[in-house]
């Protein structure tokens, strides 16, 4: 008997399998900023070509890309499509607020933002967590003021939101915004913390960027506020000096202690007998008229009745505006800023950039590491134009003050926060500037140059005058 081979056969079929889901961890999701795909901060074309790309199957995007836009756990063109019309947002709202921006990446991997933007009701704070452990808490702090707690979510992500527009309130005592601010995130869990030296908070090699937020948990702040817009459970004291009229000296306070808060404007060599209006954050809250000999004063007290805050009075922090009839305004500021007198002269014309005319050479304490531009236009010479502009960045730092249509051949002393840094010399076109650049020898900072913020004034001569302010400032 023939033996036979039985041939087993197994007809083809298809079979679906489960779906590919990307890890909900942050290696494909930048929640720091969500469209800044490939992690250089910027949003541009780029990132969305960094998505198509990712579609097409080009792997040559490179380790630190971050493609899965919508955090839906997926790579599609919805992703790219975030991004262009993240783009098209940012460029028609690129004026709209100013923001300061840094980073700080952790050897442990943990990515910090912080951002500080000046919007039309106030100053917001907004502080994001991301790669931390899940379920960790941190503390922050800026410049030694606590701000409230992060605590993460099951992915390591956590936000926390304070200030204009949010439902948790700034601090009391806010920290002026400045080039060398210091931000710390401290584990609730133990006393070790992460703590970056800039203008809003990274020492790390970043640059500011536009974004938008990702939803995760925050929690409270300690801070409380009373209806005159400050808490009275600390002592401090904002002052704001008015400038758009050189012979018109004027000054605006308000303080708040555990025993009151008080807010006064006060005008000495005005037009005598002349009422102003006295607005604060764009809220008109009364009208100071002057005497015969042109002082007049505004104030409020909380616990005086002859003298009650008005019922619009809005909240007062750094940064605040105040105005005082058409000509004269300021912001204000934490008062005890030093200032002090001195520094080396510099000059230039229309045709070449000046040096700074300081012989030492040491840029004073001037450091790069932030990301942080600064602009006042100056006002007080009729037909005169003259702008002083303050920028830094992860690797320089710049500031000038250019003139045009000035008197020709003439030369003005430039101080900043009341401190003389140079001297200024126009050209017979009457045009003129004064420049100093860290990375720049032929231009150094003088020893001398004092701290810049937001409301850091500055005085071109004895009747050009105006206060740094984000972005651009036509106040």
């Amino acid at each position: 008997m023939a033996v036979t081979r039985k041939r087993f056969r197994r007809g083809p079929f298809l079979e679906t399998l489960e779906g590919r889901m990307l890890l909900a961890g942050d290696g494909f999701h930048n929640f720091l900023q969500p469209h800044d795909v490939n992690d250089d901060s910027r949003v541009s074309a780029a990132d969305a070509l960094f998505v198509i790309n990712r579609l097409s199957g080009d792997d040559s995007r490179g380790s630190a890309s971050y493609e899965d836009v919508n955090d839906d756990g997926r790579v599609t063109a919805q992703d790219a499509l975030h991004v262009i019309n993240g783009l098209s947002h940012d460029r028609s709202n690129s004026n709209a607020n100013d923001e300061a921006i840094a980073r700080l990446y952790r050897e442990d991997g943990v990515r910090v933002k912080v951002e500080f933007e000046i919007e039309d009701s106030g100053l917001k704070v907004e502080v994001k967590v991301q790669n931390a452990a899940p379920n960790e808490t941190f503390e922050v702090r800026v410049d030694d003021v606590r701000l409230g707690e992060i605590t993460t979510d099951g992915r390591g992500r956590g936000k926390l939101e304070l200030g204009a527009g949010q439902d948790l309130p700034l601090p009391s005592v806010m920290p002026q915004i400045r080039s060398g601010m210091t931000t710390e995130l401290v584990r609730a869990s133990d006393s070790s913390s992460s703590t970056s030296s800039s203008s809003t908070s990274s020492s790390s090699s970043d640059s500011s960027s536009s974004g938008n937020s990702s939803s995760s948990s925050s929690s409270s702040s300690d801070s409380s506020s009373s209806s005159t817009g400050a808490s009275t459970s600390d002592t401090r004291e904002l002052k704001a000096r008015l400038i758009g009229d050189a012979s018109i000296d004027a000054e605006s306070k308000f303080e708040s202690s555990p025993t009151g808060v008080e807010f006064s404007a006060e005008l000495r060599n005005a037009p005598a007998n002349t009422t102003f209006d006295v607005q604060v954050d764009g809220e008109i809250v009364g009208a100071l008229t002057t005497d015969s000999r042109g002082r007049g004063r505004l104030q409020f007290e909380q616990n005086d009745d002859s003298k009650p805050f008005p019922a619009n009075f809005p909240n007062v922090d750094v940064g605040t505006q105040v105005r005082i009839g058409d000509t004269l305004s300021g912001v204000f500021r934490l008062d005890g800023a030093s200032s002090s007198t001195g520094g080396g002269s510099s000059s230039s014309d229309d045709s070449s950039d000046s040096s700074s005319g300081d012989d030492t050479g040491s840029n004073g304490g001037v450091t790069a590491g932030a990301v942080l531009e600064l602009k006042s236009q100056l006002r007080g010479m009729s037909g005169v134009d003259a702008e002083a502009k303050y920028e830094s960045t992860m690797s320089s730092v710049e500031f000038k003050v250019e003139l045009e249509d000035a008197p020709a051949n003439a030369e003005y002393s430039v101080t900043v926060d009341g401190v003389t840094v140079g001297t200024l010399r126009t050209d017979s076109r009457g045009r003129g500037r004064l420049q100093f650049e860290l990375n720049d020898d032929s231009k150094p900072f003088p020893a001398n140059f004092p701290a810049v913020a937001a409301g850091t004034e500055i005085r071109v001569g004895n009747q050009l005058a105006g206060t740094f302010g984000f972005g651009s400032n036509d106040d």
